[in-house]
């Protein structure tokens, strides 16, 4: 993935803003008693691309600590493969993750963080968070639903744990993903805006919430490379 630091200039500030609370309007969930579920996640499905790279300012957040960065991030599902490159505002790379399968090569120049969390850890900790908000948007088959306050709820149980995907508000698209261990919510994915590029889907504003080790990523879509 080339990086040219003339694309970053124009977003160097626009990000340096977001704070800790959800920097989003709540997304509008009207009624839905007269959707297909099956239909609603198959027309979603149609949208959203299997590979692609996008550019988004990116605000991590843990405990009293928040970083901003532009972030250059590489998707592809079908490889279960995801790249990420981390710049800080004067086009410092801050991070880099490679991650295919289990395997994940990085670095870290971000000494905040990585004197109080182990970078192994934390690597794989960013790819499998970012496969969390980027794979698996639609449902399984061996899933049940029900509609409830305006939400389509799609769910996936695994003995005590389950996933729950939402859908519905404009468009009828994917709005949330959560994930239980037993009683305790684990992590949970907000997309609250969508933008059609060509012909794919992409969501322009993201909060990931990691439960487990009590941080925030915060994302807003600046392009797209297809």
């Amino acid at each position: 993935m080339k990086i040219h630091l003339w694309i970053i200039w124009p977003f160097l500030v626009v990000f340096l803003s977001a704070c800790a609370k959800t920097p989003f309007e709540k997304v509008d969930f009207r009624s839905v008693a007269h959707l297909d579920p099956i239909r609603v996640c198959e027309n979603f499905e149609k949208m959203l691309p299997d590979s692609f790279e996008v550019m988004e300012s990116a605000v991590y957040i843990y405990k009293d600590l928040q970083i901003a960065i532009i972030s250059y991030t590489r998707i592809n599902e079908k490889e279960d493969s995801v790249e990420i490159i981390g710049f800080n505002p004067l086009g410092l790379k801050l991070v880099q993750v490679q991650a295919s399968g289990a395997q994940v090569v990085y670095s870290f120049n971000i000494p905040q963080i990585t004197k109080r969390v182990d970078e192994q850890i934390m690597a794989r900790s960013i790819a499998e968070d970012i496969r969390r908000i980027y794979f698996k948007r639609v449902p399984p088959a061996n899933t049940y639903t029900h509609k409830k306050k305006g939400k389509i709820l799609v769910v996936q149980e695994k003995g005590e744990d389950k996933i729950e995907w939402v859908y519905g508000g404009p468009g009828n698209r994917l709005y949330q993903k959560h994930y239980f261990r037993g009683k305790h919510e684990a992590w949970s994915v907000r997309y609250f805006e969508y933008e059609v590029n060509g012909e794919h889907l992409y969501p322009c504003k993201i909060l990931f919430e990691n439960y487990d080790h009590k941080y925030k990523l915060v994302l807003r879509l600046k392009e797209v490379f297809e």
